[in-house]
């Protein structure tokens, strides 16, 4: 969150990059949310594009330009290509005036590695721009690993005897120092179907075998 807001802060902007379910539209959204706080006027350019921004950009006023997935969201897209010039100048016009602009985009990593393969010099420049930052994996160390498992069976309607039971479980620390732990893969083997009739023992079985 801080090496976010000091990219932002120094280089008017910053693209969070990652794996899917790192964390990246959360932080995004976070930081969001506190310019909104502090009195910027948010534009939300996720829908439809770098058009919106250019028709949304007032000289004068302060205004934090959020754009997620803005190379696609599960695959790079032809619009982000299309798109790609016209975004390289707006990030141009960003810096010029980040007293006054800021934006901040999100992408996922393998969508970022699709993108560098494009022949468009503009979106190269965008993927290998220096205020690129990533949210590695390493980030989160096993303690928060757990605990990012445990607030999802503990909001999920795993029946309280067995989510009780969660607690004293080794299976726990073991997914959490897995090298294939994912959050993405938690979220969805815990909120993809029902755990009312479920067991703890049947939760972190499925979750070891996947």
């Amino acid at each position: 969150y801080a090496a976010v807001r000091d990219t932002l802060a120094g280089e008017g902007v910053c693209l969070v990059a990652g794996i899917p379910g790192i964390g990246k539209t959360f932080l995004a959204g976070m930081i969001t949310l506190a310019a909104a706080g502090e009195g910027w006027q948010v534009v939300d350019l996720s829908d439809a594009g770098v058009a919106d921004a250019w028709a949304a950009a007032r000289p004068e006023t302060k205004q934090f330009f959020y754009y997620d997935d803005f190379l696609g969201q599960a695959e790079f897209t032809l619009t982000a290509l299309s798109e790609a010039a016209s975004l390289a100048r707006f990030v141009s016009y960003v810096r010029e005036h980040r007293d006054r602009k800021r934006l901040i985009m999100t992408s996922r990593e393998h969508v970022l590695r699709q993108a560098s393969a494009a022949i468009s010099d503009p979106l190269r420049r965008l993927v290998g721009d220096p205020a690129r930052y990533t949210i590695a994996l390493t980030a989160y160390d096993p303690a928060v690993r757990a605990e990012i498992l445990g607030n999802h069976l503990h909001f999920s309607d795993l029946p309280d005897a067995e989510r009780g039971r969660l607690t004293v479980d080794n299976r726990v620390t073991a997914i959490a120092r897995h090298p294939s732990y994912s959050p993405r893969l938690v979220e969805t083997i815990i909120t993809g179907r029902s755990l009312a009739h479920a067991t703890a023992d049947q939760v972190l079985d499925q979750m070891m075998a996947a």
